[in-house]
């Protein structure tokens, strides 16, 4: 993959950037073949797993999809944006979260808004938090949310992991101890209505 130089991308006029970007990565001797999950293409380099994964979006790349990217390990992922509304102010937001997660954006008639780092500036987890919003981290390092029932500041190990693993916030709003706390009191009041019955 070290010829693969995402520099060297010059799309052409007349076609989709995807068609243009597969097209550079096979004559830099990459086997690309089309993918049916979250990426358009994948390009492998002699290996069964693939050294870049390739998406081609229309104005914007959707939060669902930002989960997706942290959690692939393809070495390097490449996002091209057709479409004449580009939303710039997302894509700002957006930036640190891309790079970091090795993801390469590519504009129609604007080039590379963001390249991938080379060396991650924040782990993979980090980054979940920051975009969850209720999370802060302290000066000591350690990230910290308000419980929404008893409005205390508790660390990750405190909450429950929350149903859908795609969440923004990869965390329950609600600490262990009042959803513990409130699951005694149905069952109390289940078997209260029972006994009534």
């Amino acid at each position: 993959m070290k010829d693969l130089n995402l520099g060297d991308f010059t799309p052409d006029e007349g076609l989709p950037l995807v068609v243009s970007f597969v097209e550079m990565a096979r004559q830099k001797g990459l086997s690309v073949v089309m993918s049916w999950d979250t990426w358009a293409f994948l390009g492998y380099e002699g290996s069964e797993e693939p050294v870049v994964a390739i998406k081609s979006v229309k104005n914007r790349i959707h939060n669902d999809a930002l989960t997706r990217f942290l959690g692939d390990p393809t070495p390097l992922k490449v996002v091209l944006i057709e479409g004449e509304r580009p939303d710039w102010d997302d894509l700002h937001s957006k930036r640190l979260f891309l790079a970091t997660a090795r993801v390469g954006v590519y504009v129609r008639d604007v080039g590379w808004v963001t390249l991938p780092s080379e060396t991650p500036k924040e782990a993979a987890q980090d980054l979940r938090l920051r975009l969850a919003k209720r999370w802060k981290q302290g000066k000591d390092g350690v990230w910290r949310k308000k419980c929404r029932t008893c409005q205390e500041w508790k660390t990750q190990d405190e909450f429950y992991l929350a149903h859908n693993r795609t969440a923004r916030d990869p965390y329950r709003h609600d600490c262990k101890e009042c959803m513990k706390l409130d699951m005694k009191l149905r069952q109390l009041a289940k078997r209260k209505g029972a006994q009534k019955a």
